[in-house]
């Protein structure tokens, strides 16, 4: 198993930043987020350095709406579900070396002087340029005012952002915001069909302001020629090609807020802030890797232009054009940082028919369906493997997950604790299941590679080691040998059981290719069982109209 190793290699991933307007939620974490921790453990299984960390995108306009909404103060409502969604995450298994808040003291400076620097090492390459377009400008309203320490637009001010409503130019689907998340499209606010104030009575009119956008000198063909570089998948191109052949190489670089990072400019209409769905959108990242320069004790960031280290970032299909245009071009039109390595795609996740949804309730908190609904962890890793929304649309179905979840945890435990009691006196790992396992891990390793990653591919391998259980336990040496095949398998997807199954087997730390080549170590007992899970329990995590 030694060409299966990763020695010496090094590896930053970074998922994308979540909005702390609200918890995580399964969509979530079958989207972007499970698929880079089961990454981060099937690289540590191959012995890479690997560090995984992200930021909270804390200056996302729906924080300040979250604010207006509760009669909050963004900062309030930033600080209290960014802590939220690392309890959401942890509960799930999903391990960051560091996830950010970057309006914590130690933090606030150097994200501010990253995107600044970055922001401007764009503008002093050339590759900006600021220009004039008409925006939604509220012309009169009515509704409550802000309550004190939050902010709403008043007569005069620019509506856009997650203030903004209408259609998308593209699909005709309802939206707020520049972004669709039916098609992945972005458009400027004139572009959108039936604009309209999102969360207050008004009228707009259009007026042209000023704002900084990119420009970038060597065009759109130099962002394709970095994503088939990167291996991103083609369905994403297309999205990302779309947008170019209709905008040329230009995103927007500021935009109007009272909340971000304050731009200025003499050129540029005041009041702006760097545009979190481009340059900031990026910046968040090199800000991560500011913490891994500290983690790891290395003198670069790992998206430093010099930089060995294999960078990994994912996202879903509503930041196709923020990450595939924005950031990208953004990377190529500086000369300190170099454009991500690697992205990680997927389409929406949806919650028995119809999309994840905070503000009609239509969600299952990602903590919840452990503390609350009493499920196992890996089990709902392994269903989110299975049924998740990588290569189309799928979705979360209670009664679906509910027997998936009871029928294998009894499988995984009925095998493995059987396997443990016929293992108990072998001497050796018999050479024809390893032969086996070599070949499964080496199709495991193809299924979590960036340019082929399959979620549920990789659980297949997991299914297959299951089912063949009865050819595999024949002797003592054989049921060792398979226990060995299983925790190295299931790792990076059910840790709980894999991690259990190792200890059994008497071997130190966590399951590492590398033991291959220390060797056998007799195995020692152990037992374990998963709980079964009733309909009744799970309603306590699931919203009201899917109890029953």
């Amino acid at each position: 198993m030694h060409k299966l190793g990763l020695r010496g290699r090094k590896f930053f991933l970074t998922p994308v930043c979540l909005v702390p307007n609200g918890r995580a939620h399964l969509g979530h974490v079958a989207g972007p987020l499970l698929k880079m921790d089961v990454l981060r453990r099937h690289l540590l299984r191959a012995g890479a350095e690997v560090k995984m960390v992200s930021v909270s995108d804390v200056h996302e306009s729906h924080v300040l709406i979250k604010a207006y909404v509760e009669g909050s103060t963004p900062a309030t409502v930033a600080n209290r579900f960014s802590a939220q969604i690392a309890q959401d995450l942890a509960a799930l298994g999903i391990e960051y070396d560091d996830l950010i808040n970057p309006l914590d003291r130690e933090w606030a400076g150097t994200y501010d002087k990253v995107n600044r620097d970055f922001l401007n090492g764009i503008i002093r390459s050339g590759n900006a340029a600021v220009r004039s377009e008409p925006l939604p400008i509220l012309a009169e309203t009515g509704g409550a005012p802000a309550p004190e320490g939050a902010w709403r637009p008043g007569v005069g001010d620019p509506i856009v952002s997650g203030w903004l409503k209408g259609r998308c130019p593209y699909c005709e689907q309802p939206l707020v915001g520049f972004f669709c998340e039916s098609c992945g499209g972005h458009f400027s606010p004139s572009q959108m069909q039936n604009p309209a104030t999102a969360y207050f009575p008004g009228t707009l009119r259009f007026e042209d302001r000023t704002s900084l956008f990119l420009d970038l000198r060597k065009g759109a063909p130099a962002i394709l020629e970095h994503l088939e570089k990167a291996q991103v998948r083609r369905d994403f191109i297309e999205i990302a090609k779309r947008y170019l052949d209709a905008n040329g190489s230009s995103i927007r670089l500021t935009v109007p807020s009272p909340w971000g990072i304050p731009f200025e400019h003499p050129e540029v209409s005041k009041g702006q802030v760097i545009f979190s769905y481009s340059a900031l959108l990026i910046g968040c990242h090199f800000v991560a890797g500011e913490r891994y320069r500290q983690l790891t004790g290395s003198e670069l960031n790992p998206l430093a232009r010099e930089s060995d280290v294999t960078c990994v970032l994912s996202f879903g299909i509503d930041n196709t054009v923020p990450f595939l245009v924005g950031a990208v071009g953004c990377a190529l039109g500086q000369e300190m940082y170099k454009p991500m390595d690697h992205f990680l795609v997927n389409y929406f996740y949806d919650l028995d028919g119809s999309k994840f949804s905070t503000s009609r309730g239509h969600v299952i908190w990602a903590g919840d369906i452990v503390t609350l609904g009493g499920a196992e962890v890996d089990l709902v890793r392994a269903y989110l493997c299975l049924r998740n929304p990588e290569f189309g649309r799928l979705t979360f179905r209670a009664d679906e997950f509910l027997q998936f979840h009871n029928e294998l945890g009894a499988r995984m435990a009925a095998v493995t604790n059987e396997a443990l009691r016929t293992a108990a006196s072998a001497t050796a790992w018999d050479p024809g299941v390893m032969r086996y396992l070599e070949v499964e891990l080496g199709l495991q390793t193809d299924f979590l590679t960036p340019a082929t990653f399959d979620l549920a591919g990789a659980f297949s391998c997991v299914e297959r080691w299951l089912q063949r259980t009865p050819a595999l336990h024949v002797t003592a040496d054989a049921a060792a040998a398979w226990l060995y095949g299983f925790a190295l398998l299931a790792w990076p997807i059910l840790p709980k059981a894999a991690q259990r199954v190792w200890t059994a087997l008497g071997l130190p730390g966590t399951p590492s290719l590398e033991q291959t080549e220390r060797g056998f170590v007799k195995p020692e007992s152990g037992n374990g069982t998963y709980r079964t899970l009733t309909r009744a329990e799970l309603n306590a995590c699931l919203p009201a109209s899917l109890r029953r």
